[in-house]
């Protein structure tokens, strides 16, 4: 967590009053009430992404990278779900298949782009009806 403070119009230069102290006891603050919750970390699964026309049916999908959400301390009800696109064969290792969409209770976080863990071939013709 990266915490900026900016104090102005500080009644003195030195002692409990001056900006150093206020932006001081901001900080302990921020640190004391807030905490970061990362559910999902860069190169976990996030799941399984249906592939139209390919030699497997799915690939499964990696967080691009993690997805933090700043939350109450104590609150740690962060949640991830994978929104899969429509994906046709062929898929390159590393292609973009998704998002992983991080929501803190019903409102909406962030958002991180769900990668191929592999590459998918596209099925032969041949095999399109059973072959």
């Amino acid at each position: 967590m990266d915490v900026i403070a900016v104090v102005t119009g500080a009644k003195t230069s030195r002692g409990p009053q001056s900006s150093f102290a206020l932006a001081g006891r901001l900080m302990d603050e921020v640190f004391r009430s807030w905490s970061t919750v990362t559910p999902i970390r860069a190169g976990d699964e996030a799941g399984e992404v249906p592939v139209q026309r390919g030699a497997t049916p799915t690939v499964a999908a990696l967080a691009a990278r993690d997805a933090a959400a700043l939350v109450p301390r104590g609150q740690a009800t962060v949640d991830w779900t994978l929104e899969p696109r429509a994906v046709e064969a062929p898929v390159a290792k590393g292609d973009t298949v998704g998002d992983i969409i991080v929501r803190q209770g019903e409102a909406e976080v962030m958002r991180v782009p769900a990668l191929a863990a592999d590459s998918v071939e596209r099925r032969p013709w041949w095999k399109f009806w059973g072959g």
